[in-house]
């Protein structure tokens, strides 16, 4: 029995969640802008067609929306992250070993004894998933993690439109390392790229028959050379499932739409992030015994830059949401400076713990009672697929100047029942 990698990527996703609700523009250029507008992040391949690279600001391409009837959307992540979901739990009930890598991808391992079968899952997966969703995916298949995601590239060089690709040696293997750049392998990237092409690397298949391991090492450390091993064929990261997946450490940075000068104002956008990280913790059914926050003014501005932060360590880790609340405000009447414009925070919750056992000291009943509560807020919330109990800390009477900018935002029609789709 051979056993293989298969990547599930969707294809231009944010744009293809917008046009799973807007049919319509199926062969419209699309393009989904970062937070607060900024950039293009997500483009279609008419997008694409139309000379637009990734991260191009948006108001140098805001004139495509009349000019060449191009649509841009402000990134709707609650919309995303459902899909993302719907995509993947059918992607489990097909596969039984799935590890989500992002919002948009993820590495499945398959076992066969016949090539027909391998076909067929592939296959099964594409149309399943399509016909569940409207979300159409590309399938990199290789031995290892490094080829599968190399496959996907393949599919790329293509342009024929296709579904899959495997990479393997009866494919060509070789061959398509050679046209693959460097700085597209995973784990790669431009910088790393530089160090490579002074000693002559130029393509994946340079780095595969480097034969100095140890320079290798010395250039990308261990985790290159592993990356060398695994376009060798060598598995150095097997697929994690879920069960086996722990996050070391949870953050959650936002940009403000506005300049935010007050305190107050603040330590809300703080408490929002605290927030979606503490339900992240919770998710994994974990618990921190550190916490820190930053903010910062923008660098793009004529005043003076300015960062504060703080961190704390708790007696006991903790996943209770109030609490975190409690100790960021404290830090943040520490360290604010007053008359300075901030325009991003975050937070960080590290030294996270799986399991915990209260000392003998320790006042339990307490720990019962939050964890009661979160469990319940969390039932809440994810019934509604969405936070409709939140702390009071985050509640402002008026929209924030800390809140996104988002003038182009589609509707949140799965998550949302007062923004549902409509026909007729």
């Amino acid at each position: 029995m051979k056993k293989i990698v298969l990547l599930i990527d969707c294809y231009a996703f944010y744009c293809s969640c917008e046009r799973v609700l807007k049919p319509s523009l199926k062969h419209t250029p699309i393009g989904v802008l970062s937070n607060n507008d900024g950039c293009v992040i997500s483009r279609t391949q008419e997008l694409k067609s139309l000379g637009i690279a990734m991260g191009e600001p948006y108001f140098k391409v805001k004139h495509l929306m009349t000019q060449k009837k191009a649509q841009f959307f402000s990134a709707n992540f609650e919309l995303y992250t459902d899909f993302s979901k719907r995509v993947f739990n059918t992607l489990k009930e097909l596969v039984s070993k799935v590890e989500v890598y992002s919002i948009d991808e993820a590495f499945a391992e398959y076992s066969y004894t016949h090539p027909s079968q391998l076909s067929d899952k592939v296959q099964e997966i594409y149309h399943t998933i399509f016909s569940y969703t409207r979300i159409p995916v590309r399938i990199g298949i290789g031995s290892t993690k490094t080829l599968a995601k190399l496959a996907i590239e393949v599919i790329k060089l293509q342009k024929d439109h296709s579904h899959f690709f495997y990479l393997s040696q009866e494919n060509d293997l070789d061959y398509w390392l050679s046209n693959i750049p460097i700085r597209n392998v995973w784990g790669i990237g431009p910088k790393k790229a530089i160090k490579l092409s002074s000693i002559g690397l130029k393509t994946a298949l340079d780095l595969k028959r480097y034969p100095h391991d140890k320079k290798i090492q010395k250039l990308l450390t261990k985790t290159g050379r592993q990356t060398q091993d695994e376009i060798r064929g060598i598995s150095c990261s097997p697929v994690f499932s879920l069960e086996d997946q722990f996050k070391k450490g949870i953050s959650v940075t936002r940009s403000f739409g506005q300049p935010v000068y007050s305190k107050d104002e603040l330590k809300a956008s703080l408490s929002f992030h605290i927030m979606k990280a503490a339900e992240k913790l919770r998710e994994q059914r974990s618990l921190c015994q550190e916490i820190s926050f930053f903010a910062r003014t923008s660098h793009f501005t004529n005043s003076p830059f300015g960062l504060i932060k703080g961190y704390y360590r708790f007696q006991e880790p903790t996943n209770h949401t109030g609490s975190m609340i409690q100790v960021i405000h404290t830090l943040v009447d520490q360290y604010f400076q007053s008359g300075t414009s901030y325009k991003k925070s975050g937070v960080f919750l590290g030294d996270l713990y799986a399991e915990f056992q209260p000392c003998l000291f320790s006042k339990s009943s307490l720990y019962t009672k939050q964890q009661n509560l979160m469990n319940v807020m969390d039932s809440i919330n994810k019934h509604y697929s969405k936070t409709v109990l939140y702390p009071l800390a985050c509640y402002q009477k008026k929209r924030p100047n800390w809140a996104m900018r988002q003038q182009h935002l589609s509707p949140r029609a799965t998550t949302a029942w007062s923004e549902i789709a409509q026909t007729g």
